[in-house]
């Protein structure tokens, strides 16, 4: 399992792919030809924002590498993968059922809309839209345009709480 950014690529991609090889994944056992226990990846981010001006690798550039490391070392074999967190669905899931359920809980109804507010179109916004969300898009890490082309978001704001505000102002003509 891979639950957090590499930060040494060079030796994680050696140690992963060392268990990934060896007989029933442990380390120092003979190599199989073929990976030998699954493997689990979360945050398929290919970039990230943090305190440095431009954006950083994510754990997504790092199964990309990892991908093509056991390509070519096993000839042309896939990776057998299983990727969880944004934008892939189990998570909208079940966030969609617990919202679901407080609703039901508090107002006696049902959740009428969701917003999601996120500043990776490839992660947050296609994440969001994929699961019928209404997709917020913020210009406060990743993301710097207009408008993302491929993953579009329903709006798009300079920071947080301009998102809020947006949010109430779209709730509000609901409620009249």
């Amino acid at each position: 399992m891979v639950f957090h950014d590499s930060f040494d690529f060079g030796r994680d991609m050696q140690v992963i792919t060392d268990i990934l090889r060896s007989r029933n994944g442990q380390l120092g056992a003979e190599f199989m030809d073929a990976q030998s226990v699954p493997l689990y990846l979360s945050n398929s981010d290919l970039v990230f924002s943090n305190e440095f001006e431009r954006p950083r690798f994510g754990q997504g550039a790092f199964h990309v590498c990892l991908r093509a490391m056991w390509h070519e070392l096993t000839h042309g074999a896939r990776l057998d993968h299983t990727r969880f967190g944004k934008p892939f669905g189990v998570q909208y899931e079940y966030a969609t059922r617990v919202l679901s359920e407080l609703a039901r809980n508090v107002g006696g109804g049902k959740a009428q809309r969701v917003y999601a507010v996120g500043d990776n179109p490839a992660a947050d916004i296609a994440g969001a839209n994929a699961a019928g969300w209404t997709s917020v898009l913020v210009r406060t890490g990743v993301f710097k345009g207009t408008n993302d082309a491929k993953h579009p978001a329903a709006i798009v704001v300079d920071h947080v709480g301009e998102a809020v505000e947006r949010i109430i102002d779209v709730e509000s003509q609901y409620a009249e």
